[in-house]
């Protein structure tokens, strides 16, 4: 009778234990200011074959309300076959992915959402936009995108999981991290 009394007193603490320690979860606020920061580390990327040249710098934070995604538009330069040039935006969205081990979160599945080029004729922007997806694909995957800091003693303990990424009404990315 002691043994399963005792059996099930050290179960019920477990449980509570492992329930509170699973339960711990911490929001992460970065603003768009501290992604602008990281993201106009990007260097210039560019693009030649025979027939084009595109180039694509200067990336431009823009989150929008309610997106699980970092939103944010890129200036492209693009030359065709040496005689047409133009320049606009390519908008460009991705996920957040968090390493525990390095504390660090970067952005992942980059997609080119929309191209805006003048002068350029749709069907011509149609064309190129498989090549402009590859250029961001490439060189966007695993772009860090901030960085958790040992000193602050939350985010210390949080060598955890990610648990939801969410935009804010203030322009605010909302990155929630679960412990274990």
């Amino acid at each position: 009778m002691f043994f399963s009394s005792l059996r099930l007193g050290t179960g019920c603490f477990l449980l509570v234990f492992a329930t509170g320690v699973s339960a711990f979860s911490y929001t992460l606020s970065v603003s768009e200011q501290a992604l602008q920061d990281h993201l106009s580390a990007i260097k210039p990327m560019e693009k030649r074959s025979h027939f084009y040249r595109i180039s694509l710098s200067h990336p431009q934070v823009d989150l929008i309300e309610g997106s699980d995604r970092i939103h944010f538009s890129i200036q492209i330069s693009l030359s065709i076959l040496g005689a047409i040039q133009s320049q606009g935006l390519v908008k460009v969205s991705g996920k957040v992915e968090y390493n525990p081990e390095t504390s660090q979160f970067f952005l992942i599945q980059p997609t080119v959402e929309a191209i805006e080029i003048a002068h350029i004729p749709i069907a011509t922007v149609e064309k190129i936009q498989a090549v402009i997806q590859k250029i961001v694909g490439k060189a966007l995957t695993k772009v860090e995108v901030f960085q958790l800091h040992d000193r602050d003693v939350k985010q210390k303990m949080l060598k955890a999981v990610l648990q939801s990424v969410v935009v804010s009404q203030d322009e605010q990315l909302l990155i929630t991290l679960k412990a274990f």
